[in-house]
Protein backbone atom coordinates (compact mmCIF):
# COMPACT_ATOMS: atom_id res chain seq x y z
CA UNK A 1 0.00 0.00 0.00
CA UNK A 2 0.75 3.77 -0.33
CA UNK A 3 0.19 6.37 1.97
CA UNK A 4 -1.48 8.99 0.42
CA UNK A 5 -3.80 9.61 -2.62
CA UNK A 6 -3.04 7.99 -6.15
CA UNK A 7 -4.60 10.60 -9.24
CA UNK A 8 -3.65 7.56 -12.00
CA UNK A 9 -1.84 5.07 -12.92
CA UNK A 10 0.38 4.02 -16.10
CA UNK A 11 2.22 0.66 -16.29
CA UNK A 12 5.33 0.68 -18.87
CA UNK A 13 7.67 -2.45 -19.53
CA UNK A 14 8.17 -3.80 -15.78
CA UNK A 15 7.28 -0.25 -13.71
CA UNK A 16 4.45 0.93 -12.13
CA UNK A 17 3.94 5.07 -12.46
CA UNK A 18 1.83 6.70 -10.13
CA UNK A 19 0.52 10.15 -9.55
CA UNK A 20 0.39 10.61 -6.24
CA UNK A 21 0.22 13.80 -3.45
CA UNK A 22 3.86 13.50 -3.31
CA UNK A 23 4.28 13.52 -6.92
CA UNK A 24 4.68 11.19 -9.65
CA UNK A 25 6.66 7.59 -8.46
CA UNK A 26 7.91 4.54 -9.94
CA UNK A 27 7.59 1.15 -8.32
CA UNK A 28 8.65 -2.18 -10.23
CA UNK A 29 5.67 -4.27 -10.73
CA UNK A 30 7.41 -7.13 -9.04
CA UNK A 31 7.37 -5.60 -5.80
CA UNK A 32 4.01 -4.22 -6.10
CA UNK A 33 2.55 -7.50 -6.42
CA UNK A 34 4.88 -8.82 -3.38
CA UNK A 35 2.83 -5.81 -1.67
CA UNK A 36 5.92 -4.00 -0.99
CA UNK A 37 5.74 -0.25 -1.13
CA UNK A 38 9.46 0.18 -2.56
CA UNK A 39 8.78 3.85 -4.54
CA UNK A 40 11.41 6.20 -6.16
CA UNK A 41 10.25 9.65 -6.87
CA UNK A 42 10.33 11.01 -10.54
CA UNK A 43 8.78 14.42 -10.13
CA UNK A 44 7.44 15.93 -7.50
CA UNK A 45 4.47 17.52 -9.04
CA UNK A 46 1.58 16.57 -7.85
CA UNK A 47 -0.83 16.16 -10.49
CA UNK A 48 -4.48 15.97 -8.60
CA UNK A 49 -6.51 17.22 -11.77
CA UNK A 50 -4.51 15.87 -14.94
CA UNK A 51 -2.66 12.55 -15.79
CA UNK A 52 0.60 11.43 -17.58
CA UNK A 53 1.28 9.99 -20.38
CA UNK A 54 4.79 8.09 -21.53
CA UNK A 55 6.27 7.64 -24.57
CA UNK A 56 10.26 6.72 -25.51
CA UNK A 57 11.57 6.96 -22.12
CA UNK A 58 9.97 10.04 -20.93
CA UNK A 59 6.95 10.86 -18.85
CA UNK A 60 5.18 14.27 -20.09
CA UNK A 61 2.46 15.89 -18.35
CA UNK A 62 0.72 19.37 -17.77
CA UNK A 63 1.44 21.20 -14.27
CA UNK A 64 -0.91 24.38 -14.49
CA UNK A 65 -0.15 25.88 -17.46
CA UNK A 66 3.33 24.25 -18.62
CA UNK A 67 3.96 21.00 -20.60
CA UNK A 68 6.35 18.93 -19.24
CA UNK A 69 9.13 15.82 -20.11
CA UNK A 70 11.26 13.90 -17.46
CA UNK A 71 12.89 10.73 -18.06
CA UNK A 72 11.20 7.66 -16.73
CA UNK A 73 13.98 7.01 -14.13
CA UNK A 74 13.91 10.12 -13.29
CA UNK A 75 16.08 13.53 -13.89
CA UNK A 76 15.42 17.00 -14.88
CA UNK A 77 12.46 18.20 -15.95
CA UNK A 78 11.91 20.42 -19.12
CA UNK A 79 9.13 23.04 -19.98
CA UNK A 80 8.30 21.98 -23.36
CA UNK A 81 5.56 24.71 -24.67
CA UNK A 82 3.56 27.18 -22.15
CA UNK A 83 -0.25 27.97 -21.98
CA UNK A 84 -1.11 24.17 -22.49
CA UNK A 85 -4.77 23.32 -21.28
CA UNK A 86 -5.03 19.90 -23.30
CA UNK A 87 -2.63 17.20 -24.67
CA UNK A 88 -2.18 14.08 -26.52
CA UNK A 89 1.73 12.48 -27.10
CA UNK A 90 1.93 10.72 -30.59
CA UNK A 91 4.52 9.44 -32.54
CA UNK A 92 4.61 12.32 -34.49
CA UNK A 93 4.70 15.19 -31.47
CA UNK A 94 2.62 16.49 -28.88
CA UNK A 95 -0.87 17.65 -30.01
CA UNK A 96 -1.91 20.03 -27.72
CA UNK A 97 -4.85 22.56 -26.75
CA UNK A 98 -3.22 26.10 -25.80
CA UNK A 99 -4.92 28.53 -23.81
CA UNK A 100 -6.79 30.18 -26.84
CA UNK A 101 -7.90 27.03 -27.87
CA UNK A 102 -5.94 26.80 -30.62
CA UNK A 103 -4.45 23.15 -31.92
CA UNK A 104 -1.03 23.26 -32.20
CA UNK A 105 1.86 20.42 -32.47
CA UNK A 106 4.98 20.61 -30.18
CA UNK A 107 7.96 18.33 -31.13
CA UNK A 108 8.66 15.68 -28.28
CA UNK A 109 11.96 17.65 -27.52
CA UNK A 110 9.92 20.87 -27.41
CA UNK A 111 12.30 21.91 -30.00
CA UNK A 112 9.46 22.96 -32.18
CA UNK A 113 6.22 24.41 -32.32
CA UNK A 114 3.47 24.75 -35.16
CA UNK A 115 0.15 26.63 -35.10
CA UNK A 116 -2.07 23.72 -36.82
CA UNK A 117 -5.52 25.86 -36.50
CA UNK A 118 -7.15 27.78 -34.36
CA UNK A 119 -11.15 26.82 -33.10
CA UNK A 120 -10.98 28.67 -29.58
CA UNK A 121 -11.85 25.15 -27.98
CA UNK A 122 -12.05 24.96 -24.35
CA UNK A 123 -12.52 21.06 -24.74
CA UNK A 124 -10.28 17.58 -24.95
CA UNK A 125 -8.02 16.46 -27.56
CA UNK A 126 -8.46 13.05 -28.56
CA UNK A 127 -5.59 12.05 -31.63
CA UNK A 128 -6.67 8.44 -33.57
CA UNK A 129 -4.85 7.39 -36.46
CA UNK A 130 -4.51 10.34 -38.97
CA UNK A 131 -7.47 12.63 -37.28
CA UNK A 132 -7.68 14.92 -33.97
CA UNK A 133 -11.08 14.88 -32.66
CA UNK A 134 -11.18 18.19 -30.50
CA UNK A 135 -14.35 18.80 -28.15
CA UNK A 136 -16.01 22.17 -27.36
CA UNK A 137 -16.20 22.34 -24.11
CA UNK A 138 -19.26 23.57 -24.32
CA UNK A 139 -23.10 22.14 -24.74
CA UNK A 140 -22.92 21.97 -28.41
CA UNK A 141 -23.65 18.86 -31.31
CA UNK A 142 -20.47 18.76 -32.79
CA UNK A 143 -16.86 18.02 -32.52
CA UNK A 144 -13.91 19.10 -34.47
CA UNK A 145 -11.79 16.34 -36.59
CA UNK A 146 -8.59 17.83 -37.38
CA UNK A 147 -7.33 15.77 -40.79
CA UNK A 148 -3.49 15.84 -40.38
CA UNK A 149 -2.77 14.84 -44.01
CA UNK A 150 -5.66 17.34 -45.03
CA UNK A 151 -4.15 20.00 -42.36
CA UNK A 152 -7.81 21.46 -42.53
CA UNK A 153 -10.79 20.12 -39.63
CA UNK A 154 -14.62 19.71 -40.19
CA UNK A 155 -17.21 19.57 -37.88
CA UNK A 156 -18.83 16.20 -37.06
CA UNK A 157 -21.94 16.66 -35.94
CA UNK A 158 -24.80 14.63 -33.78
CA UNK A 159 -28.21 14.37 -32.93
CA UNK A 160 -27.57 15.84 -29.57
CA UNK A 161 -25.50 18.12 -27.60
CA UNK A 162 -22.51 16.50 -26.17
CA UNK A 163 -21.89 17.31 -22.42
CA UNK A 164 -18.40 18.64 -21.65
CA UNK A 165 -18.45 16.93 -18.84
CA UNK A 166 -17.87 13.78 -19.87
CA UNK A 167 -15.29 12.79 -22.31
CA UNK A 168 -15.77 11.60 -25.77
CA UNK A 169 -14.14 8.27 -26.90
CA UNK A 170 -13.14 7.87 -30.43
CA UNK A 171 -12.84 4.28 -32.09
CA UNK A 172 -12.15 2.78 -35.42
CA UNK A 173 -15.82 1.66 -35.73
Amino acid sequence: TLNGEIHSIAIDGNDMYLSTEKGIVCMPLEEAEQGQSQVSVINEHELSTSSFQIYDGYLYFAYGKSLYSVPKDGGDEKVLEENIDKFQVTTNGIYCLNGNGDLICVSLDGTERKTLCELGSEGEISVQDDKAYITTGDDKDYVYVYDFEKADYEKLHFEKDLSPYYPVWVTKE
